[in-house]
């Protein structure tokens, strides 16, 4: 069952991968030991799915689409682990869309000391 992705995936399989990256993603961090700007977080994730699935089948809408997902899904990780004390997110840019509708720019993200304990093996995301 999916923890931390957020619902907003199509598919079950990408969010099963998703979760299960996160604590890669920290051991990333604490092993970084620097504020690690979301964007690369978001880049590193995104080959990961490219590497996992066949994707040439889809157009570059569908693409782009999914990519926008997959960069949501990576800030909503990193507020949940954030609200867990495992990390801080810092340097978010909060603004909207010509809708109205709320838009997040920008951040970076550390690793908060309780990461450590929550991460058996360092070697794991490098």
């Amino acid at each position: 069952m999916p923890r931390f992705a957020h619902a907003t995936w199509v598919n079950p399989c990408w969010k099963e991968l998703l979760d299960g990256e996160v604590p890669g993603l920290l051991a990333h961090l604490l092993a970084v030991g620097e504020p690690v700007p979301l964007a690369d977080l978001q880049e590193r994730l995104w080959q990961l799915v490219e590497a996992s699935f066949v994707l040439d089948d889809l157009e570059e809408e569908h693409l782009r689409g999914h990519r926008r997902l997959l960069d949501s899904d990576v800030r909503h990780i990193c507020r949940a682990l954030a609200e867990l004390g495992a990390v801080e997110v810092t340097g978010v840019e909060r603004t909207t869309d010509a809708y109205g509708l709320p838009v997040e720019r920008g951040g970076a993200v550390t690793a908060a000391p309780l990461a450590a304990a929550a991460v058996p093996d360092l070697a794991a995301w490098r």
